[in-house]
C-alpha cells in the first residue's frame, strides 16, 4: 500500500513557488572536482610509481568506520561489489562549529554497467529526521554530523550507505589557486555579476580581486571560479549547472597539465581536506578503474523535474523547504542507480539527468 505523501502540518497558507534563492551551489561542484582530482593524482601515481600510498595514508583526514546498524542499511539491496553508494558532503562550516551540510550527493559506482552516477539531494528537502520531527535534509549534519546525516538518507530513501567523505566549503577555493587558477569563458553578463560580488568574497576569503574589464576567456582564481559556478541570476537550472560542469573541466585540464614533479604535492594538499572512513585501499581500487575502465557519468537531481513538488516558506523557524512524495522519490532514485525499471529510467534520462563519458571535453546540454 502506497505511504500518505509527505506534507507539512499545518499547511502554509501562502505557498510561495518558484521563489529564488541563493545556494551555495559551488561546493557541489569542487566536491565533484575532489573526486576528479584524487582519482587523477592517484592514477598517475600507479601509472609513474612515484607516489607512493602513504602519501594518501599520511594526508587524508581519517574517520571512524560505521556499521549497518548505526545508520539503519535499507536491507536486500544489490551487494556492494556490484554498485557500491557513498555518501559526499560538502559542509559549510566556520571555526569552532559544525556546521551544516550544504552539498549532498550519492556516487553509485556501478561496476558492473560501467558507469559512476552522482545524485544531488536537495538540501531544503522536508524528511523526517530521527528524535527531531520533520526538517530540513541539511539540518542532519547539524544535530548529529555524518552518522545521522547518512542515517537519514538512508531511512528516507532506501539507501544502504556506510561509506563517506566530507569536504569544508571554504578550503576548497586554496586548491584552485594552487593549480594556478582556471580559464573561462564569461560573458557580459557573468562579468557583472562576478563584479558586483566580487568585493564581498574578497572580504569573505580575505583575497585580493580584481573586477573584470571586458567579457571573453579569462584567468579566474579561486574565488572568482566559485562566484561564478555559485551564479544563480544569469539563466535557469540548465545553465547553471553548464557553468559548474565548465568550472570542473577547466579545473580537469588544469591538472592534467601539471609537470609531473608537482603532481605529489597537489594530491596531499587535495586529501588533506579531504574526511573520510575509507581507506587508501579502497580510494585507489575506485581512482584505478575510474581512470583505466573509463566509465559514463550519469546525474541526477532529486526532486526531479517531473515530480510534483511545492517550494515555499513553512514556518518562521524552518523556512523555505521542498516537499515531495519520498516513496516515488525512493522509486525513482532505485531505478537510476539500480536500473530496476527501463520505462522509467528512460523517463527520468530525458528530464532530469545529465550524461557524460570519462574521455568527453565537453558536456551537452
Amino acid at each position: 500500500m502506497k505511504k500518505e505523501k509527505s506534507s507539512p502540518s499545518p499547511a502554509p497558507q501562502s505557498p510561495v513557488s518558484g521563489r529564488k534563492k541563493k545556494r551555495r551551489t559551488a561546493s557541489r561542484v569542487l566536491l565533484t572536482l575532489l573526486i576528479v582530482l584524487v582519482a587523477i593524482g592517484a592514477a598517475v601515481a600507479i601509472a609513474i610509481r612515484s607516489i607512493p600510498k602513504a602519501i594518501i595514508d599520511s594526508n587524508i583526514q581519517h574517520t571512524s568506520d560505521m556499521t549497518e546498524s548505526e545508520v539503519e542499511v535499507t536491507p536486500d539491496l544489490p551487494p556492494v561489489w556490484e554498485v557500491r553508494n557513498i555518501a559526499l558532503f560538502g559542509v559549510d562550516q566556520e571555526a569552532g562549529s559544525v556546521g551544516r551540510s550544504d552539498a549532498m550527493i550519492i556516487v553509485s559506482i556501478d561496476r558492473t554497467n560501467n558507469k559512476i552516477k552522482m545524485t544531488s539531494l536537495s538540501r531544503d528537502s522536508l524528511v523526517p529526521i530521527e528524535g527531531h520531527g520533520e526538517e530540513k535534509l541539511t539540518h542532519a549534519w547539524a544535530y548529529g554530523q555524518a552518522r545521522l546525516a547518512i542515517k537519514t538518507i538512508n531511512q528516507n530513501f532506501g539507501m544502504n550507505i556506510t561509506d563517506y567523505a566530507y569536504v569544508n566549503f571554504g578550503e576548497l577555493m586554496g586548491v584552485v589557486d594552487y593549480i594556478g587558477g582556471v580559464q573561462l569563458d564569461v560573458d557580459a553578463a557573468e562579468m557583472s555579476f562576478l563584479n558586483e560580488n566580487h568585493v564581498y568574497t574578497q572580504g569573505f576569503y580575505d583575497q585580493t580581486i580584481e573586477p573584470l574589464s571586458a567579457p571573453g576567456v579569462q584567468q579566474l582564481n579561486g574565488a572568482q571560479a566559485l562566484l561564478y559556478a555559485r551564479d544563480r541570476t544569469n539563466g535557469g537550472d540548465t545553465t547553471r549547472t553548464a557553468r559548474q560542469r565548465e568550472v570542473l573541466m577547466a579545473m580537469y585540464q588544469r591538472v592534467r597539465e601539471q609537470p609531473l614533479s608537482k603532481l605529489p604535492s597537489t594530491l596531499a594538499r587535495v586529501l588533506r581536506l579531504c574526511h573520510t572512513n575509507m581507506n587508501s585501499d579502497e580510494l585507489l581500487d575506485i581512482a584505478t578503474w575510474a581512470l583505466t575502465a573509463n566509465p559514463t557519468i550519469t546525474s541526477l537531481h532529486m526532486p526531479t523535474e517531473d515530480m510534483e513538488c511545492w517550494n515555499g516558506i513553512i514556518d518562521r523557524e524552518r523556512g523555505w523547504v521542498r516537499v515531495y512524495d519520498l516513496d516515488q522519490a525512493k522509486t525513482v532514485l532505485h531505478n537510476f542507480i539500480y536500473e530496476t525499471d527501463t520505462e522509467a529510467d528512460a523517463t527520468v534520462s530525458d528530464t532530469s539527468t545529465d550524461t557524460t563519458t570519462g574521455d568527453t571535453t565537453s558536456d551537452p546540454e
